[in-house]
């Protein structure tokens, strides 16, 4: 649990973990849905990035359901995206994707600057199933997106390189780079059509 986790984390981790167990039992204190969530989803991902997986899942998961209280969709989407990440390194990419799928429901809800996570998420996924047509598109939507919005969750530019790359190696440059800028270019609701395979 947390304890473990304080002891085993180094760096910015080590110091901010006490600090987000003091902020959590002081926002508990208020009672306001919406502070608790939000606490809940930064100290879930600060535990994520300390490597405790059943750490930040618990935190994460209180998190997603005191947000649904709230009814704010960009903060459900938010912690859906954390936890779609969290199952991603735990090797859970079935719950992983589903997460990624509601944080896009809901981001194409509020619109598209929470999508990129979640598209960024999903073509991740394509790429690892071998589907390059939809990681291309997938990715260049997100980056296009990201480029409009200057939205936080920019896509992970390794990502980038390596479905590039594979793309180009596959289908050729020429091939690659259309399907890349068609992505660029997709209406907002062809985007989330194509990430949610309907």
């Amino acid at each position: 649990g947390s304890a473990a986790s304080f002891e085993a984390a180094t760096g910015w981790e080590g110091e901010s973990l006490p600090l987000f167990e003091e902020a959590e039992v002081l926002l508990r204190s208020t009672a306001d849905p919406r502070e608790i969530a939000l606490i809940l989803n930064n100290y879930g991902y600060t535990l994520l990035s300390a490597g405790d997986i059943d750490g930040a899942r618990h935190k994460l998961t209180e998190g997603l359901a005191t947000a649904r209280l709230t009814g704010i969709n960009s903060l459900i989407a938010s912690i859906e995206g954390s936890l779609a990440d969290v199952e991603m390194v735990a090797g859970d990419r079935g719950v992983a994707e589903q997460c990624w799928r509601e944080e896009l429901r809901l981001a194409q809800d509020i619109g598209g600057t929470v999508m990129t996570e979640a598209l960024t998420g999903l073509a991740r996924l394509a790429l690892d199933d071998g589907d390059l047509l939809r990681c291309l598109r997938l990715l260049g939507a997100a980056d296009e997106l990201f480029r409009r919005t200057a939205h936080v969750y920019a896509p992970d530019p390794d990502l980038i390189r390596r479905a590039r790359a594979t793309g180009s190696a596959r289908l050729g440059q020429e091939a690659a780079d259309d399907i890349w800028r068609e992505g660029t270019r997709m209406p907002l609701g062809d985007i989330v059509s194509v990430a949610l395979g309907s």
